[in-house]
């Protein structure tokens, strides 16, 4: 059920891994619904909203995105017949669960407006800026940084062989307060969103299950 949970309503840090997981194996079911061939259920290049909940190793040790690994699914998925139209998994309440986090989402973009947030973003900001030489909006560091990010990959050269390394290791040294105070408020949700949509949580964890996923 732990799982389930870090997959739905998502916090910035280690349980991030084990959401991912359920991410990757209600995708890779749908994969396999369409005749495809799953991947590995613990790849992690299927990343979420890596400006709202990362985990911030996990950018360190592969960076922000795994091309390699998303190439390749990528190829899987197109191989896919096209009679079949989408990887929605046959799984029960699948999609309520897709349902509750997009609303998620919503809220922590608005646990991320906090204004007690201020400082530790001023914070982010100002170290980032000091380790890539690039302004970083103090307004939402995140944000701003990663926007950064995008355009310096497409500009440069040694993206692949250097420059991403260092742009990673700067947003895990610089983010770690931001976001262990922006985990703080979302943990803070979190009880009453899984009182309030339990069986469909429960549902969609047994239905995992019994289509094969060992926590």
């Amino acid at each position: 059920m732990q799982d389930v949970i870090e997959s739905t309503f998502m916090v910035p840090g280690d349980g991030v891994l084990r959401g991912m997981r359920v991410q990757q194996f209600a995708r890779n079911e749908g994969i396999r619904k369409c005749g495809g061939e799953p991947g590995r259920v613990e790849a992690t290049m299927n990343r979420p909203a890596q400006h709202l909940y990362p985990n911030l190793e996990l950018i360190r040790e592969r960076g922000f995105a795994e091309n390699k690994e998303s190439l390749e699914e990528d190829a899987r998925i197109e191989r896919l017949p096209t009679s079949c139209p989408n990887l929605i998994p046959s799984i029960p309440r699948v999609e309520d669960w897709h349902n509750l986090q997009a609303a998620w989402e919503k809220d922590a973009y608005v646990a991320a407006a906090n204004s007690t947030l201020a400082k530790s973003k001023d914070s982010m900001a100002r170290c980032l800026t000091d380790r890539i030489g690039k302004d970083v909006d103090p307004a939402d560091p995140a944000v701003s940084f990663l926007r950064i990010a995008d355009d310096t990959m497409l500009e440069t050269d040694d993206w692949e062989t250097g420059g991403e390394q260092k742009y990673a290791a700067a947003y895990a040294d610089c983010g770690k307060e931001y976001f262990a105070k922006l985990g703080e408020l979302l943990l803070k949700q979190r009880p009453e969103q899984i009182e309030r949509n339990r069986e469909v949580l429960t549902e969609f964890a047994v239905g995992i299950v019994k289509a094969g996923y060992v926590p």
